[in-house]
């Protein structure tokens, strides 16, 4: 979980705030499942100590071991699963809500006004950064050579 934490300071500059939020969440999802199915892990290789502490007879222990195993499998794989589509279910609402979104700005009068300005506005800058790169104003030509 650390790095989670920590995953705020490297917020690059060109990066947008959907990537971060999606790559916290990837991150999130990788940290609890490898938390989850370590956790597995220790339990059942800790879990047969615990039955044979009580000395059962063979049987006994292996029924007990194999339905404490598989109890404790079908638990972490449903948690994960749950989070999963429940972070599927996420990124497609807010997807969804963004394409919306940019569908009712594209459809507005006064944005689509506001765009096409700053479109000009660019092709003015462009313009006007080409016209200086030989050192001279646009409009400016030389009519002889010095």
């Amino acid at each position: 979980m650390w790095d989670l934490i920590f995953m705020g300071w490297r917020w690059g500059r060109d990066e947008q705030l959907v990537t971060v939020v999606l790559r916290w969440l990837m991150q999130l999802l990788m940290n609890f499942t490898l938390g989850l199915i370590g956790a597995l892990f220790v339990f059942v290789w800790r879990l047969w100590g615990l039955i044979a502490a009580y000395k059962p007879d063979p049987l006994t222990a292996a029924m007990y071991f194999g339905a404490a195993a598989l109890s404790a499998t079908v638990c972490v794989m449903s948690y994960l699963a749950l989070m999963y589509a429940a972070a599927a279910g996420t990124v497609g609402v807010v997807g969804k809500a963004l394409v919306d979104h940019a569908r009712r700005i594209e459809n507005d009068p006064q944005a689509r006004a506001q765009r096409i300005r700053q479109q000009q506005q660019q092709q003015q800058r462009r313009q006007y950064r080409d016209g200086m790169a030989g050192g001279m104003p646009p409009g400016y030509r030389r009519t002889h050579h010095e």
